[in-house]
C-alpha cells in the first residue's frame, strides 16, 4: 500500500512537472514571435480567416505544414513569398502585417476589399468585380449596408438606396461568373444551433439572387438550403424546407431549435427577392 501511495505520489509530481514545462515551453514560443509572425498568426487565426496549415499549403501559400509550425514556434518568421501571396488572395493589407499600421484607418480590419488603384480583370453585367488571384479570381461584390437579421425586422424604408454608396465585399471563386450577386452581415441567433452550418452573428455570406421566372419551376432548396428572403423592408437568413407550387407558399426554418424561433410560411407573392446562400466568411474580429 505505501509502495503503491508513493508511486502514485511521484506520477503526479512527473505530471506537474511535464504541465509546468509544457506552460513555460509555450510561453517561451510566444516569447519568440516575431510581431509579423504575431500578426501573420493572427489573421490566419480561427477569429479570423480561419486557415489551417492544410489550406495554406493547398493554397501555395506555404510549401509545407511543418512551415506553419516552425512559425508558430518562433523558429521562422513567414517569407516574403507567403505574405506577398497570403495578401494578394485574401486581401490582407500587406503594409498592416509588415509594420502593424493599416493604410485605411477608417476600416475595423486589416483585411480590405480591392483597392481602388487595382483594375479589375473583368466586371460583369451586373458590377460584380473580378481580380486575378493566384488560384482563381477574388470576386468583388456590394454588401447591403443593412444586416440580414434572423427575425422579422424594419430596418430601413426601402432595400434600393443608392449603390453607390454601399460598401464592397470579396470571395475566393474559381472562375468568373455572371448573375447578381451581393454580402450579406448576418445578424442575430436564430440560425445558429452551435454546429459547423450555423451562421452566427457578424458572419458575411455571398448570395445570387433567383430570378422570380425560376420561382413556379421549384426552389431548388436541396441543393441550395440557405437564403436570404426579402419582403417588404424585412431581410431574413433562413432555410428553405418546403415549396408548396400549388399554394404558392415557401417554409422556413431556423437553425436554432429554441420554440421562438419556429417554421412560419409565406406566400411567394409577398416575396420581393430570393437570394441562395454559396459562401460564409466568419464574423471581422476587430484590432
Amino acid at each position: 500500500m505505501f509502495n503503491q501511495f508513493c508511486i502514485v505520489a511521484r506520477a503526479g509530481v512527473t505530471n506537474a512537472n511535464i504541465l509546468h514545462k509544457t506552460r513555460s515551453m509555450q510561453e517561451d514560443e510566444e516569447k519568440n514571435l516575431s510581431d509579423l509572425s504575431k500578426r501573420f498568426l493572427l489573421v490566419i487565426s480561427e477569429q479570423y480567416l480561419n486557415l489551417s496549415g492544410y489550406k495554406l499549403r493547398n493554397a501555395g501559400i506555404i510549401s509545407s505544414q511543418s512551415t506553419l509550425t516552425s512559425i508558430k514556434k518562433g523558429i521562422q518568421q513567414p517569407s516574403r513569398k507567403t505574405i506577398d501571396l497570403l495578401c494578394e488572395k485574401y486581401g490582407v493589407d500587406k503594409a498592416w502585417l509588415y509594420t502593424g499600421v493599416r493604410q485605411d484607418t477608417s476600416e475595423v480590419s486589416p483585411v480590405f476589399s480591392e483597392s481602388e488603384e487595382s483594375e479589375p480583370f473583368t466586371v460583369n453585367h451586373n458590377g460584380v468585380k473580378f481580380y486575378e488571384a493566384s488560384n482563381g479570381y477574388r470576386m468583388v461584390v456590394k454588401r447591403v449596408p443593412f444586416c440580414a437579421y434572423g427575425r422579422f425586422i424594419n430596418e430601413c424604408n426601402t432595400l434600393e438606396p443608392d449603390k453607390m454608396e454601399w460598401g464592397e465585399e470579396s470571395f475566393e471563386v474559381p472562375q468568373v461568373v455572371h448573375g447578381k450577386y451581393l454580402a450579406f452581415e448576418v445578424r442575430g441567433e436564430s440560425m445558429d444551433d452551435g454546429t459547423r452550418d450555423s451562421f452566427e452573428e457578424g458572419d458575411t455570406v455571398l448570395v445570387r439572387e433567383l430570378d422570380r421566372l425560376h420561382w413556379i419551376d421549384g426552389v431548388r432548396f436541396k441543393d441550395y438550403p440557405y437564403w436570404i428572403v426579402v419582403f417588404d423592408s424585412s431581410i431574413l437568413i433562413k432555410q428553405i424546407v418546403s415549396q408548396d407550387l400549388k399554394q404558392g407558399t415557401i417554409t422556413f426554418h431556423s437553425l436554432n431549435p429554441s420554440p421562438e424561433y419556429s417554421d412560419f410560411t409565406l406566400y411567394m407573392d409577398d416575396i420581393r427577392a430570393l437570394y441562395y446562400v454559396l459562401q460564409k466568411k466568419p464574423k471581422i474580429v476587430k484590432f
